[in-house]
């Protein structure tokens, strides 16, 4: 699944989302990718926490799963 990253013009930077399901022995494999048009807005962007609440969501989804 591949979709913007801003569907709700919430003017942040340009980006694509891609999501990636792949079966595997055992589960699911989740690949997430962000691809911003800048190395300068990638940065801009990691700056603002979204990593640690990324990971806090999957680690609570990875939970409430297993």
């Amino acid at each position: 699944m591949i979709s913007p990253a801003d569907t709700e013009g919430a003017d942040s930077p340009e980006a694509t989302n891609e999501l990636t399901l792949t079966a595997v022995s055992g589960g699911t494999l989740v690949v997430y990718i962000i691809t911003y048009p800048s190395a300068e807005v990638r940065e801009m962007v990691l700056q603002t926490g979204m990593v640690a609440g990324m990971e806090d969501g999957y680690s609570r989804l990875e939970s409430a799963v297993l």
